[in-house]
């Protein structure tokens, strides 16, 4: 029997949330917080997303006359990159609002602000578990987050799954890829013993 806290729908049929799974989008408001939301933008997930992680190493060849192999010199790593797919299922009028604003706020993480300046898009939180990340732990045994920044959104709406009646043409089912880099404060650039403990 899974926990009460794990338990995918209510005892009415609702779908809950799923703990320790999230994306926070500064500035944004999700409709289940009516609208009074702190400005910082913590958004549920109904839906366990899809995550691939990749990482390279990056390393110089050195020629050396007469060697057989080049040695090797580490040059740098390059981003860490979550390609993430989030299912929304639209079940209700009130998760179809929720995800048509999620779709909104992710899309804005792609442009810049102007507010008498310019200002760059936000730096969004990401939670999914202890393998994302295991630092700032807020509830034992589900992980904390990392700092990520969007480069890319795309989906697409399959016609065969758009409801019949629904006027807005919103899919009861939509697949919302989103490519994060994971960037880090100057001075708290991780290294092999904080992957290690799972604090990257």
């Amino acid at each position: 029997m899974p926990e009460q806290g794990m338990r995918a729908t209510s005892a009415a049929g609702s779908v809950r949330p799923i703990p320790g799974a999230w994306l926070r989008i500064p500035g944004t408001s999700p409709p289940d917080t009516g609208g009074q939301g702190d400005g910082l933008g913590r958004w549920s997930l109904y839906a366990m997303p899809e995550v691939q992680v990749t990482k390279e190493a990056n390393y110089s060849d050195i020629q050396i006359l007469g060697r057989s192999s080049p040695i090797k010199t580490y040059a740098g790593s390059g981003y860490r990159r979550l390609a993430t797919t989030f299912h929304l299922h639209s079940t209700n009028p009130q998760l179809k609002e929720y995800h048509i604003a999620f779709v909104r706020s992710v899309e804005s993480l792609l442009y810049p602000e102007y507010r008498g300046t310019y200002l760059p898009p936000p730096i969004a939180q990401f939670r999914c578990g202890v393998l994302i990340s295991n630092q700032d732990l807020v509830v034992a045994n589900i992980g904390g987050y990392v700092n990520v920044v969007a480069m890319s959104v795309n989906y697409s709406i399959d016609p065969n799954i758009v409801m019949l009646g629904n006027v807005d043409l919103f899919p009861i089912y939509l697949a919302l890829q989103v490519n994060f880099d994971v960037v880090y404060p100057f001075n708290l650039l991780p290294g092999s013993g904080d992957v290690v403990r799972g604090a990257h």
